[in-house]
């Protein structure tokens, strides 16, 4: 969507700047008509002229008005679309810390089995017997640690995934009713223009 929406602007610009230029390469032929020495008149009155030289140039004024709408829309939901990629990549992100405090914790029970496992042999000194105590109570401590960031970790990213699919499903229907809007405004403001620049050149026709 981002991508598309990118090249949707990149060629409304790009009409934009095309039409422009033609309507100002028109314009300057109409003007041209009226500063022949000797000829003035002859080809189109100048009451023809004055009108249709202002219906070109209203045509041009709303044409462009237009074409800047269009784009600040275009250009708003290409970053409505941005963000939601960007929020994917925070939930991307909570996915792989969740991982990771998983694999954490799978480490820290095992590192507790082989404590346990250690505690229930025969020591040949109480030092043995107490460090074997010890190490059984730093791996506990471990895995409990382990396991609150595991928890801790799931809950963010349950929570990020499920505030990613709520905005999602906000953003679509907000931009599918906003883009239509903004197509039907456009299409609107285009076929005012048009209607104007025909009938200028229909004035300067006749």
């Amino acid at each position: 969507v981002d991508s598309t929406l990118s090249r949707c602007l990149s060629a409304c610009g790009g009409i934009g700047t095309a039409r422009r230029e033609l309507m100002d390469l028109d314009l300057g032929i109409v003007r041209g008509f009226d500063s022949w020495e000797g000829l003035r008149g002859r080809f189109i009155a100048q009451r023809a002229l004055l009108k249709g030289v202002t219906g070109i140039e209203q045509s041009k004024e709303i044409a462009e008005e237009s074409d800047l709408d269009i784009v600040d829309d275009i250009s708003w939901q290409s970053a409505l679309a941005s963000s939601a990629v960007t929020a994917a990549e925070n939930v991307r992100s909570t996915v792989r810390a969740a991982r990771t405090a998983a694999n954490a914790k799978a480490a820290a029970d095992s590192a507790t089995f082989a404590a346990q496992s250690a505690c229930k042999g025969n020591f040949l000194s109480i030092d043995e017997a107490r460090v074997a105590q010890t190490r059984l109570s730093i791996a506990h401590s471990h895995a409990i640690h382990a396991a609150v960031v595991e928890h801790e970790a799931n809950t963010a990213k349950r929570r990020a995934a499920l505030a990613l699919a709520h905005d999602v499903k906000c953003w679509n229907v907000h931009r599918k009713r906003e883009l239509l809007h903004s197509c039907l405004s456009y299409a609107k403001s285009q076929h005012v223009a048009t209607r104007r620049a025909v009938d200028a050149w229909s004035c300067l026709r006749d």
